[in-house]
């Protein structure tokens, strides 16, 4: 059989450094990735400090949500900007969390030149961002001698915006306009393509078993041209990560890895297969979340794929 590396944050620096990578995907993706970057930047996996309802307060999301945004930016420090808010409401599939919510985080790491970035994708919902400061909300009236548009979304400008901000700052999100905005497959062509990532990996697995319209060979199509068009066929390598099993559900999580297989594969996209590691696990926090220790798993899976013997 197969053995796996056990890989140390020093030797998954090395085999990262120098590197951008990108991704994009669901919540479940929000906690691989801030897993990874968690490693990366403390050199230990995260450590799960438990709140009262069991949940890790890094890995596991707790309410209000404002203050789980700044919490996990806290713990990033000056290693991570988070362009991140979403209202603090119980409709949180609602028309006002549709039209507020934003996560997108950039994470870098100064001694191995390590750029980390994550664009949460809700559905069909439309993915929203700003310009990082001092651009930040500025679309109509840029500072002094600064010119904002899409350029200043780039690598170096949200590396210079790395810091970990206040609490009243996530509090007013609400009140400043987005400065770009668009759908998943516009992200694909528009904004991810700026940060010249070195790697992009991509899915938007579990909405397939919640919305409908991400449901759909048209959808996966538009999707996955998008990202070979402007991404995969231009030197970046894709990965197409499937999607992690839901609580009770045995079987298959849904049809979107069948969707987007068709894709992958005529493409010739690399899989990482986060789908049959979860197969038999227990250790949810709800219907879609795992534990923290799963996500640190799925990175050392994710890592013995990039960095290990080929």
């Amino acid at each position: 059989g197969c053995k796996l590396h056990r890989f140390t944050a020093d030797e998954a620096r090395q085999c990262l450094q120098g590197k951008t990578v990108v991704f994009v995907g669901d919540s479940v993706t929000r906690f691989q990735f801030i897993s990874l970057a968690s490693f990366l930047k403390n050199g230990v996996w995260a450590d799960h400090e438990q709140r009262p309802a069991g949940r890790s307060s890094l890995l596991s999301s707790f309410k209000p949500w404002p203050n789980w945004y700044a919490h996990a930016s806290k713990h990033f420090g000056d290693t991570e900007w988070c362009d991140c808010y979403r209202p603090n409401n119980k409709q949180w599939l609602g028309q006002q969390t549709q039209k507020q919510l934003v996560e997108n985080r950039f994470f870098y790491l100064d001694s191995h030149n390590i750029s980390l970035n994550l664009f949460t994708s809700y559905g069909a919902w439309e993915m929203h961002g700003h310009w990082p400061p001092p651009c930040f909300g500025n679309v109509k009236s840029p500072p002094s001698g600064q010119t904002c548009n899409m350029d200043s979304l780039n690598r170096a400008n949200v590396i210079k915006a790395r810091g970990m901000p206040s609490q009243e700052l996530f509090d007013s999100w609400p009140s400043v306009k987005f400065d770009w905005k668009g759908d998943l497959a516009w992200v694909l062509a528009n904004v991810v393509p700026r940060f010249r990532p070195d790697l992009m990996i991509l899915n938007w697995g579990i909405w397939g078993t919640i919305m409908p319209a991400v449901n759909s060979p048209a959808y996966a199509q538009k999707v996955m041209n998008a990202a070979q068009d402007n991404l995969c066929s231009k030197g970046v390598k894709c990965i197409w990560k499937r999607t992690t099993h839901p609580k009770h559900k045995p079987g298959s999580p849904g049809p979107t890895d069948a969707f987007a297989a068709s894709w992958y594969k005529k493409f010739g996209w690399e899989v990482f297969d986060a789908q049959t590691p979860t197969s038999d696990v227990s250790a949810y926090t709800d219907q879609f979340h795992f534990l923290g220790p799963v996500y640190n798993e799925l990175n050392n899976l994710l890592i013995n794929q990039l960095c290990g013997p080929k």
